[in-house]
């Protein structure tokens, strides 16, 4: 598969001395009272900001063919890492991220990589293809033909495993206003969704939240073939299953002094 091959020549992401401060209201002493003539009589208080650091002195690197899973308690700092990694943050941060040896601009990485998201949020009343075909136009270039968008979408279906529900209501699964597809499928279709433009680089915060045992066992074996196929996969999770976590190659976990990185045993 060329966008594979593609893939295992271009997707080492590398991080070290990493640094992400951030800025925190801390009201109380200190605060500073200020008056706003003419509209408050009363003073206001203006809290002060304090800046702590929510990543510290860290260094890893993934390759293609990696599944890596981010684990900790909560406010360990896995999402920040995932948004710090995927460039959806760069306020406040220090230190190094580079692919294949590279300080990429935001614009560059999001050419090669996908973010997706914890909470998934559809049209509910679109079906699984059209939803696809929809996401294909605004998302391939504009010279791709009408056929070959086609192509890519159904290819797409098929490769998330949706083809049986190619043609079922999206549906809304939290709200339960419209019923469709469940809610492991919602999940996949998410992932068809930032799979159209064929990264190399994939990120995903929490894909198995709320999910049952099996829909969440279905959803990461999903990201363990898309590594095996070349990319390189990071996702945070929660709690797994022994059998989730078994489908995982290296696992990064909080150790009580800040996030470590270990290839599995």
């Amino acid at each position: 598969h060329a966008a594979s091959a593609h893939c295992r020549l271009q997707s080492v992401p590398t991080f070290d001395s990493s640094l992400f401060a951030v800025d925190v209201v801390t009201p109380g002493d200190g605060c500073v009272k200020r008056a706003l003539k003419g509209l408050f009589k009363r003073p206001i208080k203006e809290p002060t900001r304090k800046r702590i650091l929510s990543l510290e002195g860290l260094k890893s690197s993934f390759r293609p063919g990696d599944c890596v899973a981010l684990m900790g308690s909560s406010g360990a700092g896995k999402t920040t890492l995932l948004n710090v990694l995927s460039g959806r943050v760069t306020k406040n941060v220090g230190g190094r991220v580079q692919y294949n040896g590279l300080e990429l601009p935001p614009e560059a990485l999001k050419a090669i990589s996908c973010f997706v998201q914890q909470e998934v949020i559809f049209f509910g009343t679109l079906t699984v293809q059209e939803h696809l075909e929809y996401q294909a136009a605004l998302r391939l270039p504009p010279s791709l033909s009408a056929r070959d968008r086609a192509a890519t979408v159904n290819a797409m279906i098929e490769k998330v495993g949706l083809s049986k529900v190619a043609d079922s209501l999206i549906g809304n699964v939290s709200q339960q206003q419209l019923v469709g597809i469940s809610g492991g499928e919602q999940r996949r279709l998410s992932v068809a969704t930032e799979l159209l433009t064929e990264p190399c680089v994939i990120f995903a915060d929490e894909p198995t939240s709320g999910l049952d045992s099996y829909m969440a066992m279905q959803v990461v074996k999903l990201f363990k073939g898309l590594a095996l196929d070349g990319r390189t996969v990071v996702c945070t999770i929660h709690q797994p299953s022994s059998s989730v976590f078994a489908q995982f190659n290296k696992v990064r976990e909080e150790s009580g002094d800040g996030l470590s990185v270990d290839p599995k045993p």
